[in-house]
């Protein structure tokens, strides 16, 4: 592996363990995701911290460069999830998550991209009910709720 490689991991490893023990740290905080339905109505998800660090935990994530997301958890089995070669631009300096959240400080868009994912369980997503009824995207709600449950401001 090259410089870039073993930089690129330490960076994702760094962050993952960070997520993971400020959700630990906060494993009693709960939030609700809100997304708007393509009926005109909402869907609410309630998400707990210390589910979100059980989940990261018991994850086993692996590289997938072909696809066109920045990470994303396997439809087939929730504890599979994968990193995409979109991560570059972070990992660069260049920040992709949703425009109203760029903090411009990698480390936590980084955490908050491992919460982010850990929300995409089984469990929320029966909450919030399929995705083809979900208006839009479902980048910012997540975004914001994985924000508050690290205890990191919305910006």
């Amino acid at each position: 592996m090259d410089d870039y490689g073993k930089d690129a991991v330490a960076r994702l490893e760094k962050a993952y363990t960070s997520a993971v023990n400020r959700l630990v740290a906060r494993a009693d905080k709960e939030d609700t995701i809100t997304i708007d339905k393509t009926d005109g109505g909402k869907a609410i998800a309630r998400v707990n911290a210390g589910d979100l660090a059980a989940t990261l935990i018991k994850r086993e994530v692996g590289y997938r460069p072909l696809t066109q997301r920045v990470m994303e958890t396997s439809d087939k089995e929730e504890n599979k999830m994968y990193i995409a070669a979109r991560i570059g631009p972070l990992l660069t300096g260049r920040t992709f998550l949703d425009p109203g959240s760029w903090t411009r400080n990698f480390d936590n868009d980084l955490m908050v991209t491992w919460t982010h994912e850990a929300m995409h369980t089984s469990g929320v997503h029966a909450q919030l009910g399929d995705r083809g009824t979900w208006e839009g995207r479902h980048d910012t709600p997540y975004n914001q709720a994985a924000f508050r449950l690290l205890g990191l401001s919305y910006p």
